[in-house]
């Protein structure tokens, strides 16, 4: 398990509606929306192969 915030150990415990990984309470799911549908268009714009906007979408998801 990797996780940008914390080192060592760290154990799994559902996260509640509302709440993030980090403990901070400032996740905005349509920013976040927007942001994918930013970054899609942008690269079907550009015309790359599927596997490359598929890559470039995951990549997006670990920002």
């Amino acid at each position: 398990y990797v996780c940008g915030c914390k080192s060592g150990l760290v154990l799994e415990k559902p996260i509640r509606m509302g709440e993030t990984a980090n403990g901070q309470n400032n996740l905005d799911i349509e920013a976040e929306l927007r942001l994918a549908e930013k970054e899609l268009k942008e690269l079907r714009a550009r015309g790359v192969e599927k596997t490359e906007e598929t890559a470039a979408m995951k990549e997006l998801g670990f920002k």
